[in-house]
C-alpha cells in the first residue's frame, strides 16, 4: 500500500457521518449479557478495534452509548453489590475494560452519566477499592489482573459520580447508628484514604483518584475533610524524600488534587484555603521533584488560585480595588516566570492561566497584565522559551479580546524587530 493510499484511508476514516458499526458492536455486547459479563474480556479487543476508530469523531457514539452504557453497567452494579466480588473479578475487570475504552474515546465525563447512580452502590464500591488497592495486582493470580488498574479506574470514575449524592453522606454510613454524627463519618475518611493512597499511582487512577477528592472534600458537609486533604498535602510536600519515583508521581498527584479542590468547590468558602496553598504552590512550582509534569500542574493550581481569589463576574466592574490583590499579583508574577520555562507544556499552562486570571480582573489592571507579559517575555534578548511563552500568552489574552487595540501595534513591532 502506497503512501496515498494510507492517507485516503485515514481521510476516509475521519470523514465519517455516521456509526457504521453498530450492528457488531450490539452483537458483541448481547454476547456479553448473554454470559453474564464472563465473556467481556475475551471479546474486548474486537470491542476496542471498533470504537478507538472514532477517536477523531467520538460523538458519532452518543447514538449507542446510552444502549451499551447501560447493560454494562447493570452487570457491574450486580458484581459490586453481590458483597464479595473477588471471585468475579476476571469478569469485572473484563466490563471495566469496556467502558474504559468508552470513557478514553468519548470522555470521562460523558460516559460517568451513564454509570449506576443508586446510593446503595456506594459503600460497596469504596469497599471493593480498598481491597484491590490493599492487596495490588500481586495479590491475585489472573492473566487479566495487568488490566487491574483499569477496573481501578472506573471504579473511581464510578465513584466520582457517586460522591455527588445529594445527602449528608454520614447519612449513608452503615458503621454510624441511626442520628449518630461525627466530624468525619467513616465512609468520608475511607473515601480520603483511598483517594490519597491512588495520588501516587503512575496510571490513569491518580488522575480519577484527584478528581473524586476534589469532589467529595468541597461538599457542604465536609468542611472537616477539606482541612485534613489540605493538611496531609502540606504535610507530604514538606516531608517529600529523596525518593525521586515516589515524588516524580505523587507530586503531580497532589498537585492535581488541590487544583481540583478549587475548581469544584464553592468560591465562597474557599478563599482561605486558596491563600493558604498559594505559598505551597509557589514551592512547587520551584521545585525539582516531579519535573516538568509537576511543574505544568503548579500552573494549572496557580491559576485555580487566582480564579478563587478574584470577585466573580459581575462584581468586577463596581469594585475598584480588589480584596486578594497582593496575592493575586504574586500569583501572576509566578504565570509570568511560567512562561519562560524550559518546557513547552508549562509555558503553555501558564499561557492559559495568565489568560484566564486577566480576564477576571477590572479592564485596566487586564491591560496591565498584557504589558507586563511583554516586559516579562520580549525583554530577554535570545531567551526562544520566553519569547514562545510571551507569543502564548498574548495570543491568550487576544483570544479573550483583553489586548488594547491601540498598544497592538507596539506589541507586533517588538515581535518583528
Amino acid at each position: 500500500m502506497t503512501t496515498a493510499d494510507v492517507e485516503a484511508a485515514e481521510a476516509a476514516e475521519c470523514s465519517r457521518s455516521s456509526l457504521l458499526e453498530e450492528e457488531q458492536l450490539l452483537d458483541l455486547l448481547n454476547t456479553v449479557v448473554q454470559t453474564e459479563g464472563r465473556s467481556a474480556a475475551d471479546l474486548h479487543h474486537a470491542f476496542a478495534c471498533i470504537v478507538t476508530r472514532y477517536q477523531e469523531q467520538p460523538q458519532l457514539l452518543d447514538s449507542l452509548l446510552q444502549r451499551l452504557l447501560d447493560p454494562l453497567g447493570s452487570l457491574l452494579d450486580g458484581l459490586i453489590r453481590q458483597g464479595d466480588a473477588v471471585p468475579h473479578l476476571s469478569t469485572l475487570v473484563g466490563l471495566s475494560r469496556w467502558i474504559w475504552t468508552l470513557a478514553t474515546v468519548r470522555g470521562r465525563r460523558t460516559v460517568s452519566r451513564f454509570l449506576p447512580n443508586n446510593t446503595q452502590c456506594l459503600e460497596p464500591v469504596v469497599a471493593l477499592l480498598e481491597t484491590l488497592q490493599t492487596r495490588g495486582p500481586a495479590g491475585f493470580h489472573d492473566t487479566c489482573m495487568d488490566h487491574l488498574w483499569e477496573a481501578e479506574c472506573v471504579l473511581l470514575l464510578w465513584l466520582s459520580h457517586l460522591v455527588l449524592v445529594p445527602f449528608d453522606l454520614a447519612s449513608l454510613d452503615s458503621q454510624l447508628g441511626d442520628g449518630e454524627r461525627a466530624a468525619l463519618a467513616p465512609l468520608a475518611a475511607s473515601i480520603l484514604r483511598l483517594c490519597q493512597a491512588h495520588l501516587s499511582s503512575p496510571s490513569r487512577a491518580r488522575e480519577m483518584a484527584a478528581e473524586v477528592l476534589g469532589r467529595c472534600v468541597t461538599r457542604p458537609d465536609m468542611a472537616a475533610a477539606l482541612e485534613e486533604s489540605v493538611t496531609w498535602a502540606e504535610t507530604r510536600l514538606a516531608g517529600m524524600g529523596t525518593d525521586a519515583c515516589e515524588a516524580g508521581f505523587l507530586v503531580p498527584g497532589i498537585l492535581l488534587a488541590l487544583a481540583a479542590t478549587l475548581r469544584h468547590g464553592d468560591r465562597a468558602r474557599l478563599g482561605a484555603t486558596a491563600l493558604r496553598l498559594l505559598p505551597l504552590a509557589q514551592r512547587a512550582q520551584q521545585a525539582t521533584q516531579g519535573g516538568a509534569l509537576a511543574r505544568r500542574l503548579s500552573m494549572k493550581l496557580m491559576q485555580r488560585i487566582g480564579l478563587v481569589l478574584l470577585p466573580p463576574a459581575g462584581d468586577v466592574a463596581k469594585e475598584p480595588g480588589l480584596m486578594h490583590g497582593s496575592a493575586i499579583e504574586d500569583v501572576l508574577d509566578a504565570l509570568l516566570t511560567g512562561l519562560g520555562d524550559k518546557d513547552t507544556v508549562v509555558r503553555w499552562s501558564a499561557a492559559k492561566g495568565v489568560g484566564r486570571v486577566a480576564g477576571g480582573l477590572p479592564p485596566a489592571l487586564a491591560r496591565q497584565v498584557a504589558a507586563s507579559v511583554a516586559e516579562a517575555a520580549f525583554g530577554h534578548a535570545g531567551a526562544d522559551a520566553a519569547w514562545h511563552g510571551g507569543c502564548l500568552a498574548l495570543a491568550e489574552l487576544a483570544r479573550r479580546r483583553l489586548l488594547d487595540p491601540r498598544e497592538a501595534g507596539a506589541t507586533l513591532r517588538t515581535l518583528r524587530a
